[in-house]
């Protein structure tokens, strides 16, 4: 597990705190396991290369698949829950057009792709501002795409 996927997990936990409805065992699980797949799209060689599985599968699928096999594996594991884990690992993207293989249809999987969306633009905009030059000037970054604008620095 990635130090995001962390992230994604107490920002899942803050957000059950506050959205009572929301089913605080399945999200967390959602947040754990939703980019399970990487272990598997990308190598430890290296420069991090895309494995063959990686490239013709993507992390998504693949993350899917080893969670159904282990789930599989486990005597009595509720239907249920596994579909809602499957579908939030398939639909975390939140659109076909990045990637998702469903759009999200639970509570969980909707608040999964935004707590996952939110956390990579923060962490996309510490790590542009982290970049700067030593003693850059200005307030703002220059262009980001992740934010679709410059960032005020201050």
């Amino acid at each position: 597990m990635c130090i995001r996927d962390r992230s994604v997990a107490a920002t899942a936990e803050a957000v059950c705190r506050q959205q009572k409805s929301l089913r605080r065992d399945i999200l967390i699980a959602g947040a754990l396991l939703h980019d399970i797949g990487k272990t598997e799209e990308i190598s430890a060689a290296a420069g991090f290369p895309y494995t063959d599985a990686g490239g013709l599968l993507g992390h998504i699928l693949l993350g899917a698949i080893i969670v159904d096999r282990r789930l599989s594996a486990l005597k009595d594991f509720p239907e249920t829950v596994r579909l809602h884990l499957l579908h939030m690992i398939a639909s975390h993207h939140g659109t076909v057009e990045f990637g998702a293989i469903k759009m999200p249809a639970t509570a969980e999987a909707i608040a999964l792709h935004h707590i996952e969306c939110l956390d990579a633009k923060i962490q996309g905009i510490k790590s542009a501002i982290e970049r700067e030059p030593e003693g850059a000037e200005g307030n703002w970054t220059e262009f980001l795409r992740i934010a679709n604008s410059k960032v005020y620095k201050k």
